[in-house]
């Protein structure tokens, strides 16, 4: 009987035993699959985050390819008889050898021969301050003569009065006016203010002097200040023209500012100067060339 009694115990105590390791195993496997539960989830969103980043990266990229493409789009392109053609003198001296070019750049840099004179000038349409007078400043060329006529008469539309002051002049006046100039104010004053023979805009014809009932019709610096000078200012591109000498620009252009100052050169380039802010050499320094 007490053998039995042994027996009995000790099989109850090996089942407890057994039931208690399956436990623990089974808490093991739990514990097991619970982790890697986690752990899978973390790993999936370090991958996604990783592409997050690489394609961002890839958009980045694009942006930056089409930002560079759109600028090199949106850069002037000029074909080779656009730029000027020179014949270089002595002294740095570089006469233009195709004048007749709408974007011949004359400065103190480049210069027009004494022969040169446009052949298609002729009289624009508008008012000039000194009346019915057939003298040389009343001519333009074609090109230019037809594109004042439609600025003024669109300042016109805005109740913005503007006359002619003067448009073509010869190397000869040209000269006259300098040395003029040079006996009144001294060569150096002379120099940011008038351009020597040859260095003219007004020899090309495409150049022309406007002024405003605002500051008398008056060659100033004020018509700058004033609803005519602004108009101008603003609204000038839209038919081929640029301020040639702008404010803040004197270091550039060589010349102090003239908001009285027109050149033609065309609606494409005038409207390209004007939005980006720049002079007529910076333009032609930064255009493409073919």
């Amino acid at each position: 009987m007490k053998h039995a009694i042994i027996i009995i115990l000790s099989l109850i105590l090996l089942t407890s035993c057994g039931e208690q390791s399956n436990q623990n195993k089974i808490e093991s496997e739990s514990t097991r699959e619970s982790t890697h539960k986690n752990v899978e989830p973390q790993e999936q969103a370090d991958k996604k985050l990783a592409i997050q980043k690489k394609d961002e990266n890839i958009i980045d990229l694009s942006s930056s390819e089409k930002e560079a493409s759109e600028e090199q789009n949106d850069q002037f392109v000029l074909a080779q008889e656009q730029i000027n053609v020179v014949d270089e003198f002595s002294e740095g001296i570089k006469v233009i050898l195709n004048p007749d070019n709408l974007l011949s750049l004359v400065n103190k840099t480049y210069s027009l021969s004494a022969e040169y004179k446009p052949g298609d000038l002729v009289i624009p349409n508008i008012e000039f301050i000194f009346g019915d007078l057939n003298i040389e400043k009343r001519y333009l060329r074609k090109p230019a003569a037809e594109a004042i006529e439609q600025l003024i008469n669109a300042a016109k539309q805005e109740d913005i009065v503007l006359l002619g002051v003067s448009g073509y002049r010869s190397y000869k006046t040209q000269d006259y006016l300098y040395n003029n100039e040079v006996n009144t104010v001294g060569e150096e004053a002379a120099s940011v203010a008038v351009a020597l023979p040859g260095n003219s805009e007004h020899q090309t014809g495409l150049a022309i002097d406007i002024s405003g009932s605002s500051v008398g019709y008056k060659l100033t610096q004020e018509l700058g200040n004033v609803k005519e000078g602004q108009w101008v200012r603003d609204n000038a591109h839209k038919y081929g023209f640029i301020v040639r000498y702008p404010l803040g620009k004197e270091d550039i252009t060589g010349y102090k500012y003239e908001p009285w100052h027109l050149r033609y050169v065309g609606i494409d380039a005038a409207t390209y100067m004007f939005k980006n802010g720049l002079t007529f050499e910076e333009f032609m320094e930064t255009a493409k060339k073919l």
